[in-house]
């Protein structure tokens, strides 16, 4: 299936290094997708509230606050 033809997935990044969050969102820009960037566990989590994702990429190790894992528990 070629990258047009795939339908576009809603996609959180929880990236505590700013230009790693860019390139991972640039990226999955040019593959047709819908990123929200936050860098940090609790907006992570914040976004996941008042939102739903088809995906969440994230760090495990963000700065501090709440860890990868625990955004992806919530």
């Amino acid at each position: 299936m070629e990258a047009s033809e795939q339908a576009a997935a809603d996609i959180l990044i929880v990236e505590d290094e700013v230009a790693h969050a860019e390139a991972i969102e640039e990226g999955l820009s040019r593959l047709g997708h819908h990123c929200t960037v936050v860098h940090d566990g609790a907006a992570g989590i914040a976004r996941l509230g008042a939102q739903a994702f088809d995906i969440v990429v994230t760090d495990l190790m963000l700065g501090s606050g709440p860890d990868g894992l625990a955004v992806l528990a919530a």
